[in-house]
C-alpha cells in the first residue's frame, strides 16, 4: 500500500502553456485536473495543447 499523498494540481486554463504544463511536470503532478469554460471557449486550442502536451 502506498501512504505517500497525490499531487493532484487543478488548473483554470487561460491562454497559457507554461503556467499549466510546465508547472504540472516540474511538480511531478500525479494528476492534473484542466477547467475551462465551455466547448466554445476562445481558449479551447491552449486547452488541447495543453492536454497534449501532458
Amino acid at each position: 500500500m502506498n501512504s505517500t499523498p497525490l499531487r493532484i494540481h487543478l488548473v483554470v486554463v487561460g491562454f497559457e502553456i507554461d503556467r499549466i504544463s510546465l508547472a504540472a511536470t516540474m511538480k511531478k503532478a500525479d494528476k492534473v485536473y484542466l477547467i475551462s469554460k465551455k466547448e466554445d471557449d476562445e481558449g479551447k486550442d491552449y486547452l488541447e495543447e495543453n492536454k497534449a502536451i501532458l
